[in-house]
């Protein structure tokens, strides 16, 4: 929106400017945001022309007629992100950043640049495994919920996780790995407390609008470096049931799609096929690092969920063995790639606990039963986080 028009707006009695645009009074009260003034586009739907504030021109002609696994892809982030107005805000960012740098738009770009571990696991596997994954789309989509899937569609086999999983890593890490940094514990109970917030939903997925916490880059770095090893074992793990046909040989029905229940004992052939299909033994070590860490912070899901009942609870779930159970599992079957002895699994877990028991008094200290489930932000204040007016300050 250009200044001008910014001006004629602000001439309406009671507007103000916004972080993006302007705020109109409404009447019946509230107010209406107006961010942008957008030509129409010929030959467009109205359905056309609210994918097109997300996606380029040629993606939302691809969306018309699904004929390509990626368009499907395309298909799953668009129809995530199009009813979701802080969602398109925070993508409304990005594109501007993009343009402004004199480069085209294209949503499905953007998605692949915020997470290129899969690509990297890829290239960790044999040319046999390759050439059954690297036809295969696979990335990050804006679904609300942490969970990575394996599909087949009628246009073909996709692969996706939400982008709140890697958030849910990316807080889970600092929850239990700030103390090395020095960070005081109340920002990572707090920080706990935003990763389960991420499970059931209410936190507010405008990391990139809304900063949680401001973190020394190299620091930042550190963790975002530790998330891509747990992306990249979640990647593994989805492949794994590829690999290893978990997906059967028939096609969907006319729904478009097919969420396959996998049983048990496919969740853990695919946990440890994650780890085995790579052929650097380091990286091995890595990824069987990380699938410890993720069953871990599964379970202190699961110790918050026995006491909550707000919380989800995976050791009940009957597509997924319990987080324990999985972790047990990958030490017994892989004792040479340096996971925890009995006894440091002992002192893990109770480490989970301890974070539970402090996170469960943080909740009861602020005297509010909708902690977990009301909508909003928590802002770790030790490290910078502060809270911001939404749609005024960003």
């Amino acid at each position: 929106m250009t200044e001008d028009v910014i001006q004629i707006l602000l001439k309406i009695p009671g507007a103000r400017r916004a972080a993006v645009g302007v705020l109109v009074p409404l009447p019946e009260g509230g107010a209406m945001h107006i961010q942008d003034v957008r030509k129409t586009i010929p030959g467009f739907s109205f359905e056309d022309h609210e994918f097109e504030r997300i996606c380029s021109v040629k993606e939302v002609i691809r969306l018309r007629d699904l004929r390509t696994p990626h368009d499907y892809l395309l298909r799953l982030r668009a129809n995530a992100l199009v009813e979701k107005p802080r969602l398109i805000r925070v993508i409304d960012r990005h594109r501007r950043a993009v343009e402004a740098k004199g480069r085209a738009w294209s949503l499905n770009q953007h998605y692949e640049s915020l997470d290129r571990s899969a690509k990297r696991y890829i290239a960790r596997t044999s040319r046999q495994h390759q050439k059954v994954i690297r036809p295969v789309p696979v990335g990050l989509a804006p679904i609300q919920a942490p969970n990575a899937l394996c599909m087949r569609s009628l246009a073909g086999d996709v692969i996706v996780a939400s982008e709140s999983l890697r958030f849910f890593f990316y807080f889970m890490l600092i929850a239990t790995q700030g103390g090395r940094y020095g960070f005081n514990r109340a920002d990572q109970v707090d920080a706990a407390l935003i990763a389960l917030r991420l499970m059931t939903g209410a936190e507010a997925l405008d990391f990139d609008l809304d900063p949680r916490a401001v973190l020394d880059r190299k620091i930042e770095a550190e963790f975002h470096g530790q998330t891509d090893w747990l992306m990249e074992f979640t990647w593994g793990h989805e492949y794994g049931h590829l690999l290893l046909n978990h997906l059967g040989s028939e096609a969907p029905g006319l729904a478009g799609a097919e969420l396959k229940a996998f049983a048990h004992d496919q969740e853990f052939a695919a946990d440890l096929h994650a780890i085995r299909a790579v052929q650097d033994r380091n990286a091995g070590q890595d990824l069987a690092v990380a699938g410890f860490n993720i069953m871990l912070f599964l379970h202190f899901i699961d110790l918050v969920g026995e006491v909550r009942s707000d919380a989800p609870r995976f050791s009940i779930s009957s597509t997924h063995p319990g987080p324990i159970d999985r972790l047990r599992a990958l030490r017994g079957a892989l004792p040479d790639k340096g996971l925890p002895e009995r006894s440091d699994l002992g002192r893990c877990v109770r480490e989970m606990r301890r974070l539970r028991d402090d996170v469960l008094t943080r909740i009861e200290a602020s005297q509010r039963d909708d902690v977990l489930t009301c909508f909003g932000s928590i802002h770790l204040a030790g490290l910078g986080g502060k809270p911001l007016r939404d749609r005024l300050d960003f």
